[in-house]
């Protein structure tokens, strides 16, 4: 899906905007201290970019970490997608 507002026919005419709201989930690790700090600057950073998200923060545990395939806390997923792919094994 692009990453900018699209515009669609809605007959007559009309023409209806579809904005893209991205999805934006933060796992953290059971002892992961960056929850605080993480919370504060993600809201921020989206604010000061004028993108509208949804923000899920996620507290998991090293079992459902190395199912989801997690590689280190806080991680972050846009969309689905870790915007930061790194060859860390682990999670914490």
């Amino acid at each position: 899906m692009p990453l900018t507002p699209t515009l669609s026919h809605q007959g007559r005419g009309r023409i209806r905007k579809r904005i893209y709201i991205m999805k934006i989930d933060c796992y953290f690790s059971m002892d992961c201290r960056s929850d605080e700090l993480l919370r504060k600057n993600v809201p921020e950073a989206l604010a000061a970019e004028g993108i509208d998200a949804h923000v899920n923060y996620h507290r998991i545990d090293d079992h459902e970490a190395t199912r989801m395939g997690l590689k280190g806390s806080p991680t972050i997923l846009i969309d689905g997608a870790d915007p930061f792919p790194s060859e860390i094994s682990g999670f914490s």
